[in-house]
C-alpha cells in the first residue's frame, strides 16, 4: 500500500511545480515521507480519461493506493458526478482522499460532511436540468411545436401502435401488424410518452 499524488496541467508550458510544493508540505507535516507521483501534461480537466489518472485509479482498484492528495478538486475531476463517482470507489477501497485547496479529508467527520454535502448540490443539480427540460417541453407544446422527428405516419396508425404496445405486443409484433420499422415505432412510441408528460404537467 502507498501514499499517491496527482497533479495535472493544461498546456505543455504550464509547470506542476506550484501544485507540487503545496503537496509536499502536506506530505511533511502529517510525516509521510515517500509518495508515488501521477502527472498529466497538457491534459484538459473537460476529459475524464487521461493516461496517468487512468493508471493511478486502476492502482486504486487493485487496492494499491491507501492515501490519494491532490493541491484542488479540479486537478483531477472533470465535472461533480466524476467526483462523486472517484469518491465512491475511494471509499470502497479504504483510501484516505484529501484535497488541500478545498480541505477537504474523508478520513475525518468533516471530510465525509464534504462529500455528503457535494452529493446534495449534485441531486439538486439534476432536477433542475429535469425541470428545465420539462418547461421547455411545455412552452414548445404551448406554441404548437411538434416534438420529435416529423412522421408521415397517418394518426390512426400512431395511435394503433400505442394501443398494441401497450396491451403487451413486442415491436416484432407491431412491426408486422402495422408494416412499420422498429426504429419508426419506437419515434412514436416516444412521442407518444412526451406528450402525456407535457399534459400532466399542464394539468
Amino acid at each position: 500500500m502507498k501514499t499517491a499524488i496527482y497533479v495535472r496541467v493544461s498546456t505543455e508550458n504550464q509547470s506542476t511545480e506550484s501544485q507540487e510544493r503545496e503537496i509536499s508540505m502536506y506530505l511533511t507535516s502529517n510525516q509521510i515521507k515517500m509518495a508515488c507521483a501521477y502527472k498529466d501534461y497538457a491534459e484538459s480537466g473537460k476529459k475524464e480519461s487521461r493516461p496517468a489518472l487512468n493508471s493511478l485509479l486502476n492502482e486504486v482498484k487493485q487496492g494499491k493506493v491507501d492515501t490519494l492528495v491532490v493541491f484542488k478538486l479540479d486537478r483531477a475531476f472533470r465535472s461533480l458526478s466524476h467526483l462523486l463517482d472517484c469518491l465512491k470507489l475511494f471509499q470502497k477501497h479504504n483510501v484516505k482522499f484529501v484535497s488541500i485547496k478545498e480541505n477537504i479529508d474523508l478520513s475525518t467527520p468533516v471530510g465525509i460532511l464534504m462529500v455528503q454535502m457535494l452529493g446534495a448540490f449534485a441531486q439538486f443539480e439534476r432536477s433542475m436540468i429535469v425541470e428545465r427540460v420539462k418547461s421547455g417541453l411545455r412552452n414548445a407544446k404551448a406554441k404548437g411545436v411538434q416534438l420529435g422527428h416529423p412522421t408521415k405516419v397517418p394518426l390512426s396508425v400512431q395511435q394503433q401502435v400505442v394501443t398494441l404496445k401497450s396491451s403487451g405486443h413486442s415491436y416484432t409484433q407491431v412491426a408486422a401488424i402495422t408494416g412499420l420499422k422498429i426504429p419508426a415505432i419506437q419515434r412514436i412510441l416516444a412521442r407518444s410518452l412526451t406528450d402525456q408528460v407535457v399534459t400532466r404537467e399542464n394539468k
